[in-house]
């Protein structure tokens, strides 16, 4: 069979030679067909490059972080602030070091529970569980940007200051390996 559409030009070629390719024929269609798809599916292409919309985006975003270093500052300023009215309750944060605060549960339903919790408070929290994280290692992800004002800061620790019974499990296992090291296990 000759090919006779774009799909049979995409798939006619095999390596090393041997049996015709499966889908070779299975993809033919009329030319107009194929030039639609071939101009409408990204997919189509097989390329790694940017829908022009996505890349203005990303663009304007390069722009704003470069003219406005107020924005940059303003993110660890809350990342610092959560930070320090964290260490006012009993839960274990992971890392400090990004405006990305994951809080150890380690128990993967208690994980659930609280972001359920959180969530209805109004506030997007995610639990992550295995398999993203070890077993036994569940966390919520905290995830502060440059927008949120301390009021939204605040209301995050006292919604998670009234279910710190969820951190119950944290608390015995730092205290049951401090005389080694006070550490959770990392993602």
């Amino acid at each position: 069979m000759a090919p006779t559409g774009s799909f049979d030009r995409v798939c006619r070629a095999r390596p090393g030679g041997g049996e015709p390719d499966p889908c070779r024929g299975a993809g033919s269609a009329h030319g107009l067909i194929t030039e639609v798809l071939r101009m409408a599916c990204p997919a189509y292409g097989f390329t790694a490059t940017l829908p022009p919309d996505q890349a203005m985006v990303i663009s304007t975003a390069i722009d704003v972080v470069r003219d406005e270093p107020e924005r940059r500052q303003r993110l660890w300023d809350n990342q610092r602030y959560f930070v320090k009215r964290m260490a006012e309750l009993n839960y274990k944060l992971v890392a400090t070091e990004t405006p990305i605060v994951p809080i150890w549960l380690g128990d993967e339903a208690k994980a659930e529970q609280l972001a359920l919790a959180v969530r209805e408070e109004g506030i997007h929290v995610d639990a992550i569980r295995f398999p993203a994280v070890p077993i036994k290692s569940a966390r919520l992800r905290i995830q502060l940007n440059a927008g949120h004002r301390r009021a939204d800061i605040d209301h995050l620790v006292d919604v998670l200051r009234r279910h710190q019974h969820f951190a119950e499990l944290a608390r015995r296992f730092v205290v049951a390996n401090s005389d080694r090291r006070a550490t959770v296990p990392q993602a």
